[in-house]
Formats: C-alpha cells, sequence, structure tokens
C-alpha cells in the first residue's frame, strides 16, 4: 500500500487487507452522468475525479480510494439523454451517510470541514462548490 505509485483500492481489497492495512484516510471520488458536448463520454467527471483521486492516493501509506459514485446532481443537463441525476439533497445525505459509516475504518485526523472526517471527497466537476464550505458553514 505504500509503496510508490501504488494505491490501495478499497474495491479490489477483501476484508482481511482492510483489517491489516493501516487506515487514515478513505478518499471519494464524486463525478456524475451528464452530457459534455456530443464529443464526450457521459461519464467524463467520474472519469476526471477518479483520475485525480488516484494520484493523490498513490504512495500514501493509509489511504485509501473508494469506488466512485458515478452519480450526482445533474438536473441542469436533464434535457439531455442519457442524464441520470440524484439531486443535491440525495447526493449529500449519501455522502454524509457514507462518511458516517466509513469513519468506523479510517479514523482521519481532525480537519477544518464539518463533513466526515474520514474521507476526502474529489469531485469530476467544478460547476459548483460545497454550499456549506462556500457559506463558511465548514470552517465552525
Amino acid at each position: 500500500m505504500s509503496q510508490p505509485g501504488t494505491v490501495f483500492e478499497l474495491a479490489a481489497a477483501r476484508w482481511p487487507d482492510v483489517e491489516a492495512a493501516a487506515r487514515r484516510l478513505l478518499v471519494v471520488p464524486v463525478g456524475s452522468l451528464e452530457q459534455h458536448g456530443p464529443h464526450l463520454p457521459l461519464d467524463t467527471d467520474t472519469r476526471i475525479a477518479v483520475a485525480v483521486a488516484r494520484r493523490a492516493c498513490a504512495g500514501r501509506p493509509g489511504v485509501a480510494l473508494a469506488p466512485a459514485l458515478g452519480v450526482g446532481a445533474s438536473g441542469e443537463h436533464a434535457d439531455f439523454p442519457g442524464t441520470l441525476s440524484i439531486g443535491t439533497e440525495a447526493l449529500t445525505a449519501c455522502l454524509v451517510e457514507l462518511g458516517r459509516h466509513a469513519s468506523r475504518d479510517w479514523p482521519a485526523t481532525p480537519a477544518r470541514c464539518a463533513w466526515p472526517r474520514p474521507s476526502a471527497v474529489i469531485r469530476g466537476r467544478s460547476a459548483r462548490s460545497c454550499r456549506r464550505c462556500a457559506s463558511g458553514a465548514c470552517a465552525r
């Protein structure tokens, strides 16, 4: 897990692998399934989030890569065929619950953000930022 360039991928691990591994931080790539013009696949944001997250995890002891959440809040793209969206509230609830559950195994050091501490969320799109962080609620 800590070899240069290697990534501890949670989806490929067996539970004894997880139990034996150092566990500091779980990185969750969050993407979407929406249009990006006629020339790019619908999962472009997910691919970007996974690539960034994989690079962030590489060679870092105790840092694991969670499977990507490939459907996000993309209601503004609903007019394009193939778009799937669960909405902002459902996505937020999913990430909060995922963070709560992950906290059993990834006791990360305290962070400034009020989101669940054991996870880092890597978003594949930059159109929106965390409303709580933008408002300063996460710094409290």
